[in-house]
């Protein structure tokens, strides 16, 4: 080889390994958290006992288009007008990371246009990023990002309740959080801008681990103990910036995916998957069982049986195989009927009474007979 030609060869694999070097893939899963934490609040009414469950998981299939694959981390906050659903999933691994340090903050989401009340009223931002910051390690400011809407000012306070573009909902859509959208400093006497004019704001700022793991609004606190957060539901039902807040997520669903986070032009990408779990017909009775608590982890579990009128509502209906023994079932808008009979195949938690299942309208198949 030319010595010339040898000498380009090698600046080629400098170039490759450098590449190499400042780039991660890191997988996230059920079984290998990597730092990662989920956690839900649940929603609710002044005045009436029932609950609207807020529910996140991973998914080892998701719609066509991912960038990452099929497997990503879905989010359904639920309902609840008073106190509306949260689905967090979030992370402390990059704790003390300047936001002067860093030089990229992206990722994918996948929102469907559906949710909210009435259904024809489409939800207001897509699962958004969230940073605990400080300067000085006592005083605290809460950072979330708003990909949708188009922010307005008054009296040098934020005002964006608008929604999201037809053209973003139910396609994978990658958000840039340094170069779209607005951030929001709701500690911060509601301030709002771009991520440059948030450094000019801050510029010694830091993520920092909560005070708390909890999600009192006003309060240095996370419901994943994190510093970084994806956030999808309402903190409270309206608010002066974002108008009626609850539109946010209301019984919406969406998936998320591809999160990258780069420091001093090093980057991570977390890559969220579940491996596919097998399905187990169970009959009712079988739901109950203490084994249970270890089976779920491992496996989906499907049921039969004819649809009854208790805890009837277009998100749930109970199950009944004539044992006596019945399931909830949690899917949004469904599409059954009172006293038809149908095949479940869902997420089990043995914990509520009755046992419940979490599925999707997908996954229930009406039946001509039991």
């Amino acid at each position: 080889m030319h010595r010339h030609a040898l000498a380009i060869a090698l600046a080629a694999a400098l170039v490759a390994l450098s590449a190499a070097c400042q780039a991660a893939t890191v997988l996230v899963t059920p079984a290998d958290m990597q730092g990662w934490a989920e956690a839900n609040a649940e929603g609710s009414v002044i005045g009436e006992s029932k609950k609207y469950p807020a529910f996140g998981e991973f998914r080892a299939d998701s719609p066509s288009g991912n960038p990452l694959g099929p497997g990503a981390y879905f989010m359904m906050p639920g309902g609840g007008l008073d106190f509306p659903g949260q689905v967090w999933l979030g992370t402390d691994a990059h704790n003390g990371v300047f936001l002067s340090q860093i030089t990229r903050l992206t990722y994918t989401h996948f929102t469907y246009i559906r949710g909210n009340n009435p259904p024809s009223m489409r939800v207001a931002q897509p699962p958004n990023l969230q940073l605990m910051i400080t300067r000085d390690g006592i005083n605290y400011r809460y950072l979330i990002h708003m990909p949708w809407g188009t922010p307005s000012w008054e009296n040098g306070e934020l005002r964006n309740n608008g929604i999201g573009p037809l053209t973003d909902y139910e396609v994978w859509k990658t958000v840039d959080c340094m170069s779209e959208g607005v951030w929001w400093d709701p500690y911060g006497g509601d301030w709002g801008g771009t991520w440059g004019e948030l450094l000019q704001r801050y510029p010694n700022a830091r993520l920092q681990t909560p005070r708390a793991v909890g999600n009192t609004w006003g309060a240095a606190e996370t419901l994943t103990g994190g510093s970084l957060n994806f956030e999808w539901g309402g903190r409270k039902v309206t608010d002066r910036v974002t108008g009626a807040w609850w539109t946010e997520g209301y019984h919406g669903e969406a998936f998320l995916d591809n999160f990258t986070i780069g420091v001093n032009g090093v980057e991570t990408t977390y890559n969220f998957e579940d491996a596919a779990k097998p399905a187990v017909i169970i009959n009712n009775k079988a739901a109950g069982d203490p084994i249970m608590g270890e089976a779920k982890k491992h496996f989906v579990f499907t049921v039969f049986g004819r649809v009854d009128f208790t805890d009837f509502t277009s998100d749930t209906l109970t199950v009944d195989d004539g044992s006596g023994n019945p399931i909830l079932v949690k899917a949004m808008n469904h599409g059954v009927n009172p006293f038809e009979y149908v095949k479940v195949t869902g997420t089990l938690d043995n914990a509520t009474t009755p046992p419940s299942l979490s599925s999707t309208a997908e996954q229930i198949e009406k039946l001509e007979s039991y």
